[in-house]
């Protein structure tokens, strides 16, 4: 069953909550390490807005993961 678009986003907030608290990383470092504005940050992890495929590959790029670690996969 596929997931609604307002799931995936809350489904990756949870995994990017989720990463950065086991990295032990704030929305504020996050936000320096990628250069996304921490409002966008707390936006993502709320499941308020989507992230850019660019945006997606940065934060995966700063938590040292796979894009698929952050996103749903069926």
């Amino acid at each position: 069953n596929a997931m609604t678009e307002e799931e995936c986003r809350s489904e990756f907030g949870r995994r990017l909550s989720r990463l950065m608290g086991f990295k032990r990383i704030t929305q504020a470092e996050l936000s320096i390490m990628t250069n996304i504005p921490q409002y966008l940050i707390s936006k993502y992890i709320n499941g308020k807005t989507t992230p850019s495929f660019y945006n997606v590959d940065k934060i995966a790029k700063a938590l040292k993961c796979s894009v698929d670690e952050l996103r749903y996969t069926n």
